[in-house]
């Protein structure tokens, strides 16, 4: 009998594993600024993972796969969540309103040029 119940436990939970649909979020280090869009679900996926803060923008169940995510950069980010989603970044924190996309530099008019440290 516990036999039977085991083998039931094992096939449940291989079919579990292996179904195809299981939602994956975008691959990232412990602590790392990443952004992400998922074509198939018109996801995205931003900010400071592990410590935040973080921002989604489309279905809060998502069905994207690791490799469906696309990288994408700060202001590509930005963009695309304006365009897509008209999001207003001027009322969001001001973390989310400065571009760094180049370590160190920290730019609020969105020109790239370091203005401070």
């Amino acid at each position: 009998m516990a036999l039977k119940i085991f083998g039931t436990f094992l096939i449940l939970c291989a079919f579990t594993v292996n179904t195809p649909s299981m939602a994956e979020e975008p691959a990232h280090l412990m602590i790392d600024r990443a952004y992400f869009y998922c074509e198939k679900d018109h996801a995205m996926r931003g900010g400071i993972f592990g410590k935040g803060p973080t921002v989604s923008f489309g279905p809060s169940s998502s069905t994207c796969r690791r490799p469906e995510w696309k990288r994408l950069t700060h202001s590509e980010f930005m963009d695309q969540a304006t365009d897509k989603f008209s999001i207003n970044w001027n009322k969001e924190l001001v973390w989310w309103r400065t571009n760094y996309s180049t370590p160190g530099a920290i730019t609020k008019d969105g020109s790239g040029q370091k203005t401070a440290k």
